[in-house]
């Protein structure tokens, strides 16, 4: 079947250009421009919402969240030798909160491996390890390595609050940032004022001396 269509392809190359036909010199007229259409506004681009920063061991633990077009997006991130995330959808969030709650249940003196979670929809995905024991501690591996920070005990309640608030955000809520801890009020030690000075007893008078003089 290819020889022969190559043989006609020869054939239709070999045979004689046909005559030019006489053509009028006079200008053709000009197609009428398409009125221009408006180009689409460009969506303006995604804005992440920090709800808190938690110091750790190792550096610091970002939780966040952004919306992208018509998509909710909770964001937990690292920040130790470089930065690192991992992107969230609203049923990815909650196995997020389901290892967290699993992770600050261990009672251990060392690091004991509670699950990871990979993210999903992207050519280099990156791969969430959360483990318990004298903290919570979240590693996140992306092709330039693996980067590890810890949220201490003290923080516990603080963080699941926010990711609790992510979780809102994610159901159609509105985002903002955690408000800062209230700052500890030293209030000034209040002097109790002094007991008054009981009176003295007045001394007693003394005898009327008996007159026994003459004047008397």
């Amino acid at each position: 079947m290819m020889r022969f269509a190559l043989a006609a392809v020869t054939a239709l190359a070999l045979m004689p250009a046909p005559p030019v036909q006489a053509q009028s010199t006079a200008p053709a007229p000009a197609p009428a421009a398409a009125p221009a259409q408006p180009s689409p506004a460009a969506p303006p681009p995604p804005v992440l919402t920090t709800v808190a920063t938690y110091q750790g061991g190792g550096g610091q633990v970002t939780v966040g969240a952004f919306l992208d077009s018509d998509q909710r997006v909770g964001v937990i991130g690292v920040s130790s030798v470089r930065r690192a995330s991992i992107a969230l959808a609203k049923d990815e969030w909650a196995t997020l909160i389901d290892l967290w709650q699993q992770a600050r249940a261990v009672k251990a003196a060392t690091w004991q491996p509670v699950g990871t979670f990979k993210e999903t929809g992207l050519k280099e995905p990156s791969v969430l390890t959360v483990m318990g024991g004298p903290g919570v501690q979240f590693t996140i591996t992306d092709p330039r390595g693996a980067f590890t920070v810890s949220v201490p005990k003290s923080d516990f309640t603080r963080f699941d609050a926010s990711l609790h608030k992510v979780e809102l955000f994610l159901d159609g809520g509105a985002i903002e940032p955690d408000r800062p801890a209230a700052l500890v009020r030293h209030h000034a030690r209040r002097h109790r004022p002094t007991a008054a000075a009981a009176p003295k007893p007045a001394a007693p008078a003394a005898p009327a001396t008996r007159c026994t003089g003459a004047f008397c």
